[in-house]
This record gives C-alpha cells, structure tokens and sequence, in this order.
C-alpha cells in the first residue's frame, strides 16, 4: 500500500512536463535576456522546494510564512480522538499537525475582515503586502478563477500558497515518501488539503497529466484511510490520463486500506487492461512505463468489464449517455441497469456525481 502512495518527485514539475510534450521552446519566455537574468537573480533568493518551484515573477520572501508543522505522539492527552485515530491507523504512517504563529494570527484577522467585505480589491491588498499568506492566496485564486480571470495566475497563486506550506514542513515530513499524514480535524491543517487539490485540478486543465497524477498520490497520502477530499475518486482517472495502465491495474489489485468498492476503479481496471493487451496506439510500450502490473491479475480487458458490469451495472445508462454511443432503448431500460430506489431529484446520485465530474 505504501508504494502505490509513493510520489515520483521529478514529475511533480509542470514545466519539466510541457517540454517534455512540446519541446524546449515550450516553455520559454519572450523576455530579452537582461530580464531573464534578473528574475533568475530574483528567484534564486527562493529555496528550491518538492511540491512547487519557485518562479521568476514571485515576489521575494522576506518573512516567514507563518505555518509550523508538528510531529503528533500518542502520548498527547489533549487530543484522545487522534490518540485513538493514529493507535487504529491501518497504515502505520507518521502523523503530523499544522500550527499558526502570532504573526500569521494577526494577518489572518485581517483577512478575515477582507473577506467579509466582499471586496476582491481588498483579498488583493492583503497578498500585495503579504505575499506567502495561505489563505489569501487561496482565496484570490479562487475569486480569479469564478470571475473569468487569468487562469494561469490562479494557479501560480496556488502553487505559490503550496510553497509556503512547505517552508514550514517539519523535517521529519515528506510530501513524497507516502507515509506522512495530516490531521485533517485541525482547521490549521485544511489548507493544505484545498492546495493539493486546486494544484491538481490546475495541472489537469492544463494538460498536465502526469503532474496532476503525483500531485493526486500526494493529497491521498495526507489520510488514505479517510480521504477527505475524495482523491480516490480522481486517481484512476488521472493514471489513465498520464498512461500509467501498470499502476491502475496494481491498485486495484493492492489497495486495502479502504474497502469501498467503487464503481471508477472497477471500469478503469478494464479500459487499463485493455490498453495494456494493446487496444490503443503503443499499449504495450505505454505499459513498461507505468510499470510491472501484479502477477496475480492475469484477466483479461473484457472478464475485467463484464465484472464491473455485473457489480455496477447501473453506471452503464450514465456512461454511455456521456460518451454519446447509442444503444437500443430496450436495453436500457431492462430493470438490471435502473437504480432500486428512486433519488431525491434535489440532490445528485453518487454515480451521476462520478459521470459529471469527467
């Protein structure tokens, strides 16, 4: 279970991605080299970190963040939830906690006060004059990306937001070894939740698949056992996506620490199986880089689909609705692909959910 939370960290940078796909002169700027120069100068101020690197156009750190992270011990009496919760940890992982110094207290009752506002200008105001405070990055990305702002400067705000949650990570934390858990109960510790996650759905829209995939592993990572933020939900999709058929077929295979049966994982086992017996273009070269796929699931594509089918067979109507493939009416509406009960029309479905999130 661990190695499949593992973090490949080399592909957790995007740019290392885009030239990757398009070539060097993807990512290059239009900047004459005086100026190329001087933001270099400008950026090398800033420590290189795992999660985000920093870029030429931030603004320079000149104080702290304001974010500590502490090791959690079961010897804590203040906390017997999360003495219970890491006793009962199926995972044997490290689990940690996000703090706020005085000082980041006190900008946060100015932040507050911008937000209740309803000001955007005023959420601007607060990152112009601190520029690595979380929350007020978060937010202004956030009102960027509702208002049809410059996407691109919404996700800098966040990637920007993760580097200051990793300035103060305890030295014992790794975003990347796939041990390291967070406590999710702590409102200190939320925002780094809400910045793995906006990261990934960025990564995603630019096309940055294999990132968003890393990035996906990362936030599993925080609480596999919980999920909080439902990143079982997205993995297998983002694993097909950056082609790693190898891995999906592996999770699926050895993944115990949750035992939902879910409807994503079962329909992505086939299609990765699939494309591992050769159903798409370079399947099996695709494969090796994804890595060894268990030795003991030796089914094939269409066994895998007639399973899944068999146990969620209500995802067949929604699925084929989406994909726009027309099927005779009849057997659509056979009682086997209708759901038992009739859903609160107010609210959507799990599996509607699933369908319209991709």
């Amino acid at each position: 279970n661990r190695a499949l939370l593992v973090v490949d960290s080399k592909h957790l940078d995007s740019q290392a991605e885009i030239r990757r796909m398009f070539g060097s002169g993807a990512a290059k700027s239009n900047n004459t080299s005086q100026q190329v120069r001087g933001r270099v100068m400008q950026a090398s101020r800033l420590k290189r970190m795992t999660l985000t690197q920093p870029k030429a156009t931030w603004p320079p750190m000149r104080a702290s963040p304001g974010i500590e992270m502490k090791q959690l011990s079961v010897d804590e009496k203040s906390d017997k939830q999360m003495v219970e919760t890491m006793k009962n940890d199926p995972t044997g992982g490290t689990w940690f906690a996000l703090e706020h110094t005085t000082r980041f207290r006190t900008i946060q009752l100015e932040f507050l006060g911008a937000v209740e506002s309803h000001n955007p200008d005023a959420i601007s105001r607060i990152v112009y004059h601190y520029p690595y405070h979380v929350d007020a990055l978060l937010q202004l990305s956030e009102i960027l990306k509702q208002t049809g702002g410059d996407f691109g400067e919404a996700g800098e705000l966040v990637e920007r937001a993760l580097y200051a949650f990793e300035c103060g990570f305890a030295p014992r934390f790794s975003p990347t070894n796939g041990m390291g858990r967070l406590d999710f109960r702590r409102v200190e510790s939320r925002g780094l939740f809400l910045a793995l996650f906006r990261h990934m759905q960025f990564m995603a829209r630019r096309g940055c698949w294999r990132t968003a995939f890393e990035v996906n592993k990362a936030l599993l990572s925080l609480d596999p056992v919980q999920d909080p933020y439902g990143a079982l939900l997205t993995l297998d999709f983002h694993a097909l996506k950056s082609k790693q058929y190898g891995y999906v077929c592996q999770f699926a295979d050895e993944w115990t620490w949750s035992s939902v049966e879910l409807p994503n994982l079962a329909y992505s086992r086939a299609l990765a199986e699939f494309m591992m017996e050769g159903g798409g273009k370079k399947g099996k070269e695709r494969s090796r880089d994804a890595g060894e796929r268990s030795s003991s699931s030796s089914s094939s594509s269409m066994d895998l689909l007639v399973e899944a089918i068999l146990v969620f067979p209500t995802a067949i109507p929604p699925l084929l609705s989406k994909a726009n493939i027309d099927v005779d009416p009849v057997i659509l509406t056979h009682p086997y692909f209708q759901d038992e009960h009739i859903p609160d029309t107010t609210e959507l479905t799990h599996m509607q959910l699933a369908v319209q999130m991709f």
